[in-house]
């Protein structure tokens, strides 16, 4: 996973202090995702996690959600998937 985010930043050119520390995701169909530097678990059920993120909260909902791996930095997070969205993304659109 490491070689393939430091290929994207040499493709791209972007600073690697900066994308070190930003958030990622990858959803493996439905089934899984798996996020890069989150900082904390906000909130855990078995129908929606919230991750603290950089600047922000990370939300995912679905059925039969499971922490399957846990890090400092990375979580892997098995079920149903069925949303995932940033939180301040939401309540700009309330506004």
């Amino acid at each position: 996973m490491i070689n393939y985010l430091r290929e994207i930043i040499d493709t791209c050119k972007l600073p690697i202090d900066e994308m070190s520390s930003t958030p990622s995701y990858t959803c493996i169909g439905a089934k899984a995702i798996v996020v890069n530097n989150y900082l904390k678990i906000l909130s855990y059920s078995n129908t929606h996690i919230v991750l603290k993120v950089k600047d922000d909260e990370l939300v995912i909902e679905g059925r039969d959600i499971t922490i399957k791996e846990l890090s400092r930095k990375d979580i892997c997070i098995t079920g149903t998937i069925a949303m995932v969205y940033y939180a301040r993304e939401v309540k700009k659109s309330e506004e």
